[in-house]
């Protein structure tokens, strides 16, 4: 399991997590999940689902991965 950053298409919202699945239609779902909108962190939504209509892009989370390899946590 990968940590990533879902982009939407819309609103300006970001949502970084855990990936722990996908489809061929291009649905995800992630864990530990934290919303961001307009750059502004709103908080933990945990175990999240997002309608692949709703994705603009999805790429590795480098902040997490950085931090996970110096050893730290949240």
């Amino acid at each position: 399991m990968k940590p990533v950053v879902v982009t939407l298409k819309f609103n300006r919202t970001q949502y970084k997590g855990t990936l722990v699945s996908t489809d061929n239609y291009f649905n995800v779902q992630l864990s530990n999940a934290e919303e961001i909108v307009a750059g502004e962190h709103k908080g933990k939504v945990g175990d999240i689902f997002i309608r692949c209509n709703n994705v603009l892009w999805i790429g590795e989370d480098l902040d997490k991965k950085a931090s996970e390899e110096k050893g730290e946590t949240d």
